[in-house]
């Protein structure tokens, strides 16, 4: 059953991103911002703002339907993560930082059996986090990547890789070191992605060797496909 409420956490999670949206086209029309912090606090910050009774009938739908999203995503995530406790390789996944229940329990659900995978090149292939090749007579160039696969399980992974480039951890440093390398040159919607494909690896290996996250491994500066 499990798969199936990580599909419906998704939709929610989509349907709340769109109401904030709305939200914040609605409030810019009348020349408001509303403050910046994550999604669950949106309500709160849009109730702090000075409103006409008139325009705050006209948001109060979306934000009681906010509310309510909000209430069934935190059930399910309550639900996730009890599954998590009771899943080892789900819970080994969640030892590397910013890897969190959802994330883990999601790879784990489309992985199934690792070793359908050969490597973990096959497995970023998979998940559509490898770049296009465009050949033009004897050269060979690079695009995008082709986002083939499952988009909820890539963009899970493209966010951890967010919260890696944004937060310091001891144990998460030269992952971020690395991909702060590749944003100098490139931006950070580059590295960023880099990074998600990255984790993949070390997800990958994780869960093919069936071990803990390992930190000192990259401090070693060892192949980060075998750093778990």
């Amino acid at each position: 059953m499990l798969p199936k409420q990580l599909a419906t956490r998704a939709v929610l999670v989509q349907t709340r991103s769109r109401m904030i949206s709305l939200c914040r086209a609605l409030l810019r029309q009348e020349g408001i911002r509303v403050p910046s912090g994550d999604a669950v606090s949106f309500v709160k910050r849009v109730r702090t703002l000075k409103l006409s009774a008139e325009f705050t009938s006209t948001l109060q739908p979306l934000l009681k339907t906010h509310e309510h999203v909000c209430e069934q995503i935190k059930d399910l995530d309550a639900l996730i993560a009890k599954a998590v406790k009771h899943d080892e390789r789900a819970k080994r996944l969640t030892t590397v930082p910013s890897v969190g229940p959802v994330t883990a329990l999601s790879f784990v659900a489309l992985v199934d059996n690792i070793e359908r995978f050969s490597s973990s090149a096959k497995l970023c292939s998979y998940l559509g986090l490898v770049p296009r090749e465009y050949s033009s007579g004897e050269k060979q160039q690079r695009g995008h990547i082709t986002k083939a696969g499952d988009s909820r399980v890539r963009s899970l992974l493209v966010e951890c890789a967010w919260g890696i480039l944004r937060r310091q951890h001891p144990s998460t440093q030269p992952l971020q070191e690395w991909a702060l390398s590749i944003a100098a040159r490139r931006g950070r919607c580059i590295a960023a992605v880099a990074l998600a494909r990255k984790l993949a690896t070390i997800l990958f290996a994780m869960t093919h060797h069936g071990r803990d996250f390992e930190p000192e491994r990259l401090e070693r500066g060892s192949n980060v496909a075998s750093a778990a």
